[in-house]
């Protein structure tokens, strides 16, 4: 058991809350036990005195434990499991096949993004674009507000016109939601190869996109005239499944 604030592997755990670090030894934190199962990879585990580990023994994964006051000052949570895995780059070509992506431009809250994530698993969305990222994909945030979706959907990362030019060469319609549009989310057919993209909450969407994009908004019938980022993602995500497993019938 690890008990001192000066042992190497508990400095080198707070470190990685920093993307710099991360980055620069090509590692990442990977929290809770739901999470970690779904990872491709793992290297090393570290939990707390309770937390069931033999699963990660079988695996030769190496298994080191926290004492309490040390794992609460590296953990979102009181008590668990952490793991670190390498950083990994997912490429375009696994979104080979996909007829509903999800598009997130300019996003800056790592809580959105993970919630995005999360959505977007549970309404069988087969991929997610993230350009011109101002938060990093590898956040603990971001993993942590996803609840392992982070693992379960391709998620490629890449600037906004070359991803606009890869999505109209696939053949994909491009929605973007738009508090000035003339039609409403139920409004389109969203059954067809579809990809929604989804701007950041302070600036919007980009030009790139919008020039493109058939525009579409989503009705709101209260005196407040914007939703957040993620909850629009959600409902329209969920428009798009309800048509695809209803209309298409």
């Amino acid at each position: 058991m690890i008990l001192s604030k000066e042992n190497p592997h508990f400095k080198r755990l707070l470190r990685l809350h920093k993307r710099k670090e991360r980055e620069e030894e090509g590692v990442f934190l990977i929290e809770g036990e739901r999470e970690l199962s779904l990872a491709k990879e793992i290297r090393t585990i570290y939990y707390t005195q309770g937390e069931n580990v033999e699963p990660f023994y079988r695996k030769g994964i190496e298994v080191i434990e926290l004492a309490s006051d040390l794992f609460e000052r590296v953990s979102y949570r009181s008590k668990g499991i952490i793991g670190i895995a390498p950083l990994f780059h997912t490429p375009l070509s696994a979104l080979k096949g996909s007829t509903l992506i999800l598009v997130v431009d300019g996003i800056e809250k790592p809580g959105n993004l993970g919630a995005m994530m999360r959505t977007a698993d549970a309404a069988g969305v087969d991929g997610i674009i993230v350009t011109d990222n101002q938060v990093d994909l590898f956040n603990p945030n971001v993993i942590r507000a996803s609840l392992g979706a982070f693992f379960t959907v391709p998620t490629v990362v890449g600037e906004a016109l070359e991803m606009r030019e890869y999505l109209k060469r696939a053949g994909f319609q491009i929605v973007a939601t738009s508090p000035h549009a003339k039609k409403s989310i139920y409004e389109i057919d969203l059954t067809q190869k579809t990809a929604i993209v989804i701007g950041s909450e302070a600036n919007g969407l980009d030009n790139t996109w919008l020039e493109e994009a058939e525009k579409v908004l989503i009705p709101m019938q209260g005196k407040v005239d914007s939703l957040n980022a993620s909850i629009s993602a959600g409902v329209i995500v969920y428009e798009a499944y309800r048509q695809r497993n209803t209309l298409s019938r």
